[in-house]
């Protein structure tokens, strides 16, 4: 079950590198306060924040629409920050990122209270190893 977790946080991760790519591409040529100075420094230290995917979202989907529709019995019954979490939270993928930065020697700095962020840290060098691409500094 983790290794294919830590299979889908990296196809995810290629996923959303190639995407990163194309859409810094665009901004790279649409504007012109956006300059490309120079590679990045590959001993720099970069922070990157890990988004974990969340879990029933049609629930909370439906939570919000009864809360927002006034003919509702539930209208005006909003969730707390606490309830949304025990109903989105998604322990085995949060757990599973973990050990892909332990796995990858990725310096977690933080994590969000209900775990739906991680934010790691490492050389740039590192970062382009494992997202399979360039870092640039830009002005």
């Amino acid at each position: 079950m983790v290794k294919v977790l830590i299979l889908l946080c990296m196809i995810v991760l290629t996923i959303v590198s190639a995407t990163l790519v194309h859409m810094e591409k665009a901004i790279f040529e649409s504007r012109d306060d956006y300059v490309q100075i120079n590679k990045a420094d590959s001993n720099s230290i970069h922070e990157v924040i890990f988004a974990i995917k969340q879990n029933n979202l049609e629930i909370l989907d439906k939570f919000l629409m009864d809360a927002s529709t006034p003919k509702s019995s539930k209208y005006g019954k909003y969730l707390t920050r606490k309830e949304v979490a025990s109903i989105t939270a998604n322990p085995e993928a949060n757990e599973a990122v973990i050990k892909y930065c332990q796995l990858n020697g990725l310096e977690i700095v933080k994590s969000t209270p209900y775990g739906e962020y991680i934010t790691a840290k490492a050389t740039i060098d590192v970062w382009e190893k494992l997202f399979g691409t360039t870092f640039y500094e830009f002005k």
